[in-house]
């Protein structure tokens, strides 16, 4: 604006219209996941519900100076692990107003909590999935894949708005697109991003420079009942109209990471010391 100086508009320019924090609420899980970036990480203590509480006020009174409304995910470790995830919950939709978005693996979660979380405001469900029966359980276990799907047709049931997050590999990769297309009638959004070579994520092997191109121009070509979404900026090249409405890589920009023992990153620990070390690795959001 006329008359303000050059940090007062920089500042100004550098506020976000939205922002969004990746809360790990434990590194407790209940699942061993191949490809797990937190496997290697020394377990450090659950906070309290009332350390959790005051990050959480934390969060929002940022925001409040931001003029924005913080969208709080929880993720973990597997945060049904905790007896507390309602009182949670309800700290951030009902005490302040906000939204929340919940990470799980979808193999503990009953109709009874799902039906409390609903209750208290939760709308937002993602669930992790890897592909059909077979590759699925290869990296989340055996009858992971089974538990997940009831659990996403009973969220469906319940009234929740449904992510399914998919960690793409070699392994996976051959049979992603079938598996999206048999899962399209259940009209979720699919959330995909490739394997980070962080933690057991390192053993892995990733897609060939090939494949991800195939992969942005299946996601950016996609018309079905289900949404995709991408997080490789290779879009850019199939796809410029595309790319254009794409605000690229969020980390430490308009989203931060509020780790177990209260730690700020721009995005995951593993993820952020990976890129720090390795600047040639692309960087993903962390993920459960």
């Amino acid at each position: 604006m006329p008359g303000q100086s050059l940090d007062a508009r920089l500042a100004r320019a550098m506020v976000p219209d939205y922002f969004s924090v990746q809360m790990h609420l434990l590194h407790a899980c209940n699942l061993t996941c191949a490809h797990c970036y937190d496997i290697d990480h020394p377990s450090l203590a659950m906070p309290s519900t009332d350390d959790v509480k005051r990050r959480i006020d934390q969060i929002f009174l940022l925001g409040k100076r931001l003029g924005v409304v913080p969208d709080v995910h929880l993720s973990g470790g597997e945060p049904t692990l905790r007896r507390d995830l309602v009182a949670i919950v309800s700290h951030i939709l009902q005490t302040h107003g906000g939204d929340a978005l919940l990470f799980t693996n979808g193999t503990r979660l009953s109709r009874a909590l799902a039906q409390e979380l609903w209750n208290v405001g939760l709308r937002f469900v993602q669930v992790s999935l890897e592909g059909p029966e077979a590759q699925n359980d290869a990296i989340r276990g055996d009858g992971s894949f089974a538990k997940a799907i009831r659990t996403l047709d009973m969220l469906a049931e319940l009234g929740f708005r449904l992510t399914v997050s998919i960690t793409v590999t070699a392994r996976n990769f051959p049979v992603l697109f079938p598996f999206v297309a048999e899962l399209d009638a259940r009209k979720l959004h699919f959330h995909v991003r490739e394997v980070f070579a962080v933690g057991g994520g390192s053993d892995l092997q990733a897609i060939t420079r090939t494949q991800r191109r195939e992969l942005a121009e299946w996601a950016i070509g996609w018309q079905g009942e289900s949404t995709i979404s991408i997080e490789d900026p290779v879009h850019c090249s199939v796809s410029p109209a595309y790319a254009h409405t794409q605000a690229g890589c969020v980390a430490g920009r308009n989203h931060f990471c509020v780790d177990v023992d209260g730690s700020i990153f721009p995005a995951g620990r593993w993820v952020t010391a990976s890129v720090t070390s390795t600047p040639s690795k692309r960087c993903g959001l962390a993920r459960r």
